[in-house]
């Protein structure tokens, strides 16, 4: 997973295109310590949650 910033936008992109970008624990734990630092940042009005490779599949249960 990347976290970049630019212009008050924060872009957190989820890279394992060849999982389809799915989700492991790992991933979810990473995910949730960026959005905590994203939250303790000054200056992001934004967040981009985006996928690589150009497909993803996401399911809650």
């Amino acid at each position: 997973m990347r976290l970049d910033v630019l212009d008050r936008v924060a872009r957190l992109t989820i890279d394992r295109p060849e999982k389809r970008n799915a989700m492991s624990a790992e991933m979810w734990r990473t995910l949730l310590r960026h959005v905590k630092s994203i939250g303790e940042a000054s200056g992001i009005s934004a967040v981009v949650l985006t996928g690589a490779g150009g497909a993803s599949r996401q399911a809650a249960t």
